[in-house]
């Protein structure tokens, strides 16, 4: 097995993809253009931003990459099992990694600490920093982030890690930042630190470092990965090379979202997705072209275009679905962003309302918590509530309301109270409209529940008293929405502030990691090992076994490869004395080695190139025959297809056929002078004979392709026997149909050889005389009576047909 070495960047892997991709963009045309109306909310500070908005790992942890599939292409043998695709870079390993998250640093200088509060947000020193939003906790708690030494990853690439931690038993809230330095040093000058920089999170369970999503600050020389829970988190620095196992180690939903370029059509990309069943269209596809090749911007490799001549269609759908996904996912997040800023040209009024209706069932409730992002577009107009002087006699109730809201049991409610309350209501919301009804609401019964009791109202006011304030008296509805509206305004001017941030931070987050599923659907394309498994059939099917293949000792070499591959002795291996020997390569390795799409036999002792095999690309597993070929020098019938009466005797006269030699000359010929079949098709018994039946080819044993004529004769013969419902045992009477017909037919096709028999496709053209008799019988008189005047009908005609033969070798 190979041992693959290489750590991959997430630098520049795809810019070639931007080719790629034009394959398939080359059958489309670009579609509609969305005009926009000028939208009315005032937006309330939401960054659902997945272009501006750091998103990492998430709730649940990120997951390894997957398994390659097994699927394999039709092939003359049967494959085995290809190896599978591992999230490192080298095969999994019985011994756990050197340095696990429990090795804490050699020295308690290093570690930073302090205490979280409502006034101190932000823990930061030694270059690392966490800050969390006023939702995350209610109580104070203590930071402590420590560096974890000597972590790798793959063994190899070295991590400035470091491991987070929050001591309190509450559970967190909303999404929290965290800063992490990386080596500056190690980046080239010049160059652009994206395309050398990552960050990952180790995963304890599974012992393996997983990507998380980050932006980077060059001029800080830092990453900020955000995220909602707290383990070691890592910034590497790594450079790329062109190898046979060159690996997407690392999607970056937040790169990619980022780098989708702002003049898209972004609404018509929507509208011609939403139109189609919320398929991704033509321009959908081109713009997750650009995404993804601006996220991994792959230098050159020397590839052109990926093209079914080299890779299967199969293989290159699945990619062409998932940047398609990317292209649409991009564009939503852009026009979501949009539309926070309130910009008019975004997209027009149904258009989120059409996402919530048609996007759900692609993308699931992410695409509908986007939707639905209007909610936090609260026209603040609406609550601009009167600010007059406070006459005296309302001090002692709005004393008593304070107390109340502070002192109630369940009524004080701090910013992560309002959270996970808002939260789950943005969760279950179908629309924008309904998810702003119910917010209001809520806020509302809030800040009206204290009047809803006039005894509660009655003990405040008392409490209130004792506090020194005095007045009271008067109390009338125009007071109480004046002490309830400031506190509405309160509320949605200052205190909600960051709630409505964390939400929309969350619901950006849950998007983007839509994003992330088709990014890595692309890299687990990219991933997929290959193993080109070279076998000579002349020695296989030889007896008795010759003492070795042919071609034993000789080197089996992928060509040919780009100028840039640094590692070409590795596309080459020597092939056994059963002429054996199997190759593997990752299909990113194979594209940066510029697609090559040959295997050649070569001599060892002058490096000849003796033979060359073609192949097309279908992971898992290629099978390359390097064995002369076979002739094929004789058949005989297996199987065919009929659909009409006379097809039924050219089967029988090919049953009768026998064996079918070809000659040196590659020409075959067969005359069968008469044969006959009966057959029933629904209460029809037919008894047909076919004559004079004549077949000549002709066969290219080199070419594996031939061609074919057939002419005979057919008279078929049917009848049947249909019960009046008086008389269902046919006791009595009986309608009897009787059809006689005689066939004229030729065809002429071609053949070709399909799972290793023998195939045939003739297109035929026919004429038919003959005559169909309808009459009823009659039993009396102890015996049964013909129709004195039957139906007779002319049945003649031409017709046509393809029909499909194949034979076995013999």
């Amino acid at each position: 097995m190979y041992n693959y070495q290489l750590v991959y960047s997430p630098a520049r892997i795809f810019k070639h993809f931007h080719k790629i991709i034009r394959g398939f963009l080359s059958v489309f045309i670009p579609l509609f253009s969305t005009r926009a109306v000028k939208l009315i909310s005032i937006i309330l500070l939401v960054i659902l931003s997945a272009s501006m908005l750091p998103a990492c790992g998430g709730g649940k942890e990120p997951s390894t990459t997957p398994a390659v599939t097994t699927t394999t292409q039709s092939n003359t043998t049967n494959p085995t099992t290809s190896l599978p695709a591992t999230k490192t870079t080298t095969p999994p390993k019985t011994t756990e990694p050197p340095v696990t998250t429990s090795v804490l640093p050699t020295t308690t200088t290093n570690i930073v600490s302090g205490q979280l509060n409502e006034e101190n947000l932000k823990i930061s020193g030694k270059g690392v920093s966490i800050e969390v939003s006023p939702v995350c906790l209610n109580e104070e708690a203590q930071v402590t982030i420590a560096p974890v030494e000597n972590m790798l990853i793959n063994d190899e690439l070295p991590v400035n890690a470091w491991d987070f931690h929050i001591d309190t038993n509450e559970e967190l809230a909303g999404l929290i930042d965290i800063t992490i330095p990386y080596d500056k040093a190690l980046v080239p000058a010049g160059a652009d630190p994206a395309e050398y920089v990552g960050a990952c999170y180790y995963n304890q369970a599974l012992k393996v470092w997983e990507p998380v999503s980050y932006d980077i600050n060059p001029s800080a020389g830092n990453i900020i990965i955000t995220t909602d829970h707290l383990s070691v988190y890592g910034a590497f620095v790594v450079e790329k090379e062109f190898t046979r196992a060159a690996y997407v180690d690392f999607t970056l939903p937040k790169v990619a979202i980022r780098n989708a370029t702002s003049s898209a059509d972004y609404a018509g990309i929507i509208s011609e997705a939403i139109d189609n069943g919320m398929n991704p269209g033509p321009s959908a596809l081109e713009l997750g072209n650009k995404v993804v090749g601006d996220w991994l911007n792959m230098s050159g490799a020397g590839l052109t275009f990926l093209t079914n001549t080299v890779y299967a269609t199969e293989f290159l759908n699945g990619i062409g679905n998932a940047m398609g996904n990317v292209g649409l996912l991009s564009a939503i997040a852009q026009v979501a962003v949009d539309y926070q800023k309130g910009d008019s040209k975004a997209l027009h009024t149904n258009l989120i309302k059409n996402l919530t209706y048609y996007g759900v069932s692609k993308f699931g409730s992410a695409i509908l918590q986007l939707g639905s992002v209007g909610v936090y577009c609260i026209d603040y107009a609406l609550n601009e509530f009167a600010t007059e002087a406070w006459s005296g006699r309302e001090q002692i109730y709005t004393e008593a309301y304070r107390l109340y809201y502070l002192r109630e049991s369940g009524m004080k409610r701090t910013p992560k109270d309002w959270y996970l309350i808002l939260e789950a209501m943005a969760k279950k919301a179908k629309t924008s409209a309904e998810l702003d009804k119910k917010i209001m609401a809520e806020i509302d019964r809030y800040c009206w529940q204290f009047w809803e009791d006039e005894t509660i109202v009655a003990a405040y006011q008392d409490q209130a008293q004792k506090n020194g304030f005095t007045g009271g008296g008067g109390l009338n509805e125009d007071m109480k929405d004046k002490i309830s509206g400031r506190q509405k305004n309160d509320l949605l001017n200052y205190s909600l502030e960051a709630v409505f941030m964390q939400i929309g931070r969350v619901l950006a987050r849950e998007h983007e990691n839509q994003v992330e599923k088709e990014l890595n659907a692309i890299a687990k394309e990219l991933n997929k090992i290959v193993e080109v498994q070279v076998f000579d059939s002349s020695f296989d099917e030889a007896d008795p076994k010759p003492e070795k293949a042919q071609y034993t000792g000789y080197i089996a070499r992928i060509a040919p490869l780009d100028e840039r591959v640094t590692d070409k002795k590795k596309w080459q291996i020597e092939i056994d004395e059963e002429g054996k020997a199997s190759l593997y390569f990752r299909v990113l390795g194979h594209i940066m080695a510029g697609s090559p799409n040959k295997v050649e036999i070569v001599n060892p002792v002058d490096d000849e190139v003796i033979k060359e095999v073609e192949f097309t690309v279908m992971p898992p597993i290629i099978r390359i025959d390097i064995g002369e070929d076979l002739e094929l020098n004789s058949f005989v019938y297996s199987s065919g297809t009929s659909t009409a009466t006379p097809g039924e005797g050219i089967r029988a006269a090919l049953a009768n056929s026998g064996r079918i030699s070809i000659s040196k000359e590659g020409t075959f010929s067969v005359e069968v002078p008469f044969a006959s079949t009966t057959t029933k098709k629904d209460r029809t018994n037919w008894t047909i004979n076919a004559a004079n039946f004549t077949m000549e080819g002709t066969w290219d044993n080199i070419g594996k392709t031939g061609t074919v004529n057939i002419s005979c004769t057919v008279d078929a013969y049917g009848v049947e026997r249909a019960p009046f419902p008086d008389d269902p045992g046919m006791e009595t009477h009986y309608a009897k149909s009787e059809w006689d017909y005689l066939y004229s037919i030729t065809g002429s096709g071609t053949i070709s050889m399909e799972d290793d028999q023998l195939v045939m496709t003739v297109k035929y053209s026919y004429s038919r005389s003959g005559i169909s008799t309808l009459g009823i019988y009659n039993f009396y008189n102890e015996e049964w009576h013909s129709p004195d005047n039957p139906t007779i009908t002319d049945k003649s005609g031409n017709f046509g047909a393809t029909w499909t033969y194949r034979f076995n070798f013999v």
